[in-house]
């Protein structure tokens, strides 16, 4: 437990030094790095789970919280403001491409949903199972075209924009209840919260309360995943703290628990999980599914998971275990935190990264508990290549004006 404490500890100092900031990766990033790293061993010690390898797992947790803080804290010093080295590419959006393109996706969304209760399916293992999984990238399309309309208002000072807002949750929770995803409501939630924290429409107490509040329904969400294929609610712990702590966010700690416990099955990957990360991101899953870390330890750890269509997760520490052992923690967390504060301090410059940011903001918490190709595919897929196109269809629709006149 005193690795915990440490942790807290290093955090609080960090945090404060960053004044408490809710939107710099350090005081954000760091709390789900300890959640995710510690909720299985707070559970160990508490009576609730049963921890193999309660040492490591802890020590790991420790190095994986001072790597993040030691690497976000030197890229935040180094990362020049000034400089971007991808080039100044940025987005042109007409009002017409954005409410085209916001509602066609929302209408599409809905039709799949009603497709998908209507095939029969009666659980989201068994929907897993299936090819038509693969179209559920449009909520996340969604996610993006709705933030960018909300932006667009705040930054214009026309106001919260309340339609958008309410349909886009309704939407969700559509897809929380039907397709058991419930990340999507997050991943809104988020954004817009950090849009208006950003533009001023509620402080930093606002945002901490409000993230308290969304840590705290992450259980009661679990328990409706897809509640109108299955029927049924699973059942949340009386206790709070167990409830929030098990599930979600203790997956991580087991999950490296797991490797520990069964060293001997695995051998080192030096660095080749990178290249499947990297085309398990790009190259599409029905043309061929490349087997990311979290698929290889479910297969791998799990057949009995796999054949049912559900899944572990994976972690983020644990897939720079499996390549280099202790010293890989440090390495991937490196290269993660160096994206973040990259992000986070190139916002300002284009309306394309400050979404590509807000936006990331879930797939990086989420990410602790999966691997890198959990962070490149989401914000290739979802965030930036439908901003780009929107942006093109822009181009077309204003040119088309242009000549028609």
């Amino acid at each position: 437990m005193s690795y915990i404490y440490i942790s807290i500890v290093l955090y609080l100092i960090f945090a404060t030094y960053k004044n408490c900031n809710p939107i710099h990766p350090i005081v954000w990033y760091t709390p789900f790095i300890i959640l995710y790293s510690f909720s299985v061993v707070f559970l160990h010690y508490s009576g609730y789970h049963n921890l193999k390898n309660p040492t490591e797992v802890s020590l790991i947790g420790l190095l994986s919280v001072m790597s993040g803080i030691f690497f976000m804290s030197i890229s935040d010093w180094w990362v020049d403001e000034g400089n971007l080295w991808l080039g100044e590419w940025d987005i042109s959006v007409g009002k017409a491409s954005l409410n085209l393109s916001l509602y066609g996706v929302l209408f599409l969304s809905i039709i799949y949903m009603w497709y998908v209760y209507t095939t029969g399916v009666s659980s989201k293992p068994e929907l897993l199972r299936s090819n038509i999984i693969y179209l559920g990238v449009i909520y996340g399309v969604v996610n993006t075209f709705s933030l960018l309309k909300v932006l667009i208002c705040v930054r214009n000072k026309d106001g919260i924009p309340f339609y958008t807002v309410g349909v886009t949750l309704i939407t969700f929770i559509g897809a929380l209840l039907i397709l058991g995803q419930r990340d999507f409501i997050f991943r809104y939630m988020i954004g817009s919260v950090v849009i208006f924290y950003s533009y001023g429409i509620c402080g930093k107490i606002v945002m901490y309360f409000l993230g308290i509040i969304m840590i705290s329904m992450v259980p009661i969400m679990g328990t409706l995943k897809s509640y109108l294929l299955s029927q049924d609610v699973s059942r949340i712990s009386d206790n709070i703290f167990v409830s929030v702590f098990s599930g979600e966010f203790m997956s991580a700690g087991r999950n490296i628990d797991t490797l520990v416990l069964r060293s001997c099955e695995w051998n080192y990957k030096y660095g080749k999980t990178l290249i499947t990360d990297v085309m398990r991101a790009v190259v599409p899953a029905p043309i061929y599914k490349f087997q990311n870390p979290t698929n290889w330890f479910r297969n791998q750890m799990h057949p009995e998971l796999a054949s049912q269509g559900k899944g572990p997760g994976f972690t983020l520490a644990g897939e720079g275990f499996i390549n280099f052992g202790y010293i890989g923690i440090p390495i991937w967390f490196m290269l993660v935190s160096l994206t973040i504060v990259y992000l986070y301090k190139k916002r300002r410059y284009s309306m394309l990264l400050y979404l590509i940011y807000i936006s990331s903001i879930p797939i990086f918490i989420y990410s602790l508990r999966a691997d890198i190709a959990n962070i490149i595919s989401p914000i290739l897929k979802h965030v930036a290549v439908p901003l780009l196109m929107m942006s093109g269809l822009s181009y077309v629709l204003r040119s088309t004006l242009v000549s028609y006149r």
